[in-house]
């Protein structure tokens, strides 16, 4: 964090503008003071697995061009969250059931975290995937679990 932080909030927005320029959702939070693992995180929304995966391959090609170093790319194979690992900058790229369920951006934001949100979030991710299961179309792995008693 220190010195160098006026070249990460840089790099930051400029990662922030890719999504931008993707025409994708996608907010920028600033970890100072909340977390040593990362300076900033970035939320953005895909609308499916294989959005997901361009939007991530896409992300590092332009990190890699700018001489950006990627640490890690995580989450590819399952493609309803891929975390982009930029060290002072962590990208997280979701599908919108999987970040409503999160909710990441209260928790790491400055807004206050209301639980009733998470039930309701739950119950729409649940729909959603039954929705998916019904339809015959591939569910997000994280929210077709079922609770075994």
């Amino acid at each position: 964090m220190g010195t160098r932080a006026p070249g990460r909030r840089r790099r930051a927005a400029e990662t922030d503008h890719f999504f931008c320029w993707s025409n994708c959702a996608s907010k920028t939070i600033a970890l100072e003071g909340k977390s040593s693992v990362a300076d900033f995180m970035i939320i953005a929304s895909g609308q499916s697995p294989r959005h997901l995966r361009a939007l991530s391959e896409r992300l590092v090609e332009a990190m890699h061009k700018a001489k950006v170093r990627v640490l890690s790319v995580e989450g590819l194979k399952a493609g309803d969250w891929v975390l982009v690992d930029l060290g002072d900058i962590v990208v997280h790229i979701m599908q919108p059931a999987i970040r409503a369920y999160y909710r990441l951006e209260e928790i790491w934001g400055d807004k206050e975290v209301k639980l009733g949100a998470a039930k309701r979030s739950a119950g729409t991710a649940r729909k959603a995937s039954q929705k998916a299961a019904s339809d015959g179309t591939q569910a997000p792995a994280k929210t077709a679990a079922k609770k075994t008693p």
